[in-house]
């Protein structure tokens, strides 16, 4: 079986809307990723290869919440909760790491 391509789009459909992956470096900013409107945002400053795929599995949950309308029924630390739990798992399950910084096509 062939390996899965690695490269990350800059645009990421979430239930029908399209979301930006942004990918910054800022050691100023001490939040490792966040989830805005429509832009999902890496901080690789507070992030290293490997928790890369949990942070942006972390920011797809809070997208997900937010387009299904669940948000309205949630407070902020339950969505926590869930999202960081869906990360783990999905990371954990697909054992999703890359082997180089050329497999998501971003400097670290």
């Amino acid at each position: 079986m062939k390996d899965v391509p690695r490269k990350i789009p800059k645009e990421l459909p979430i239930m029908g809307k399209s979301h930006n992956l942004i990918i910054i470096n800022d050691p100023l900013n001490k939040d490792s990723g966040w989830f805005l409107n429509s832009d999902i945002v890496i901080n690789m400053a507070w992030n290293n290869s490997d928790e890369f795929w949990h942070t942006l599995v972390h920011e797809l949950g809070h997208a997900l919440i937010r387009r299904s309308g669940l948000r309205q029924g949630l407070s902020m630390e339950m969505e926590e909760v869930i999202v960081q739990n869906y990360a783990t798992v999905f990371t954990e399950l697909f054992k999703m790491t890359f082997k180089n910084n050329k497999d998501i096509g971003i400097p670290l």
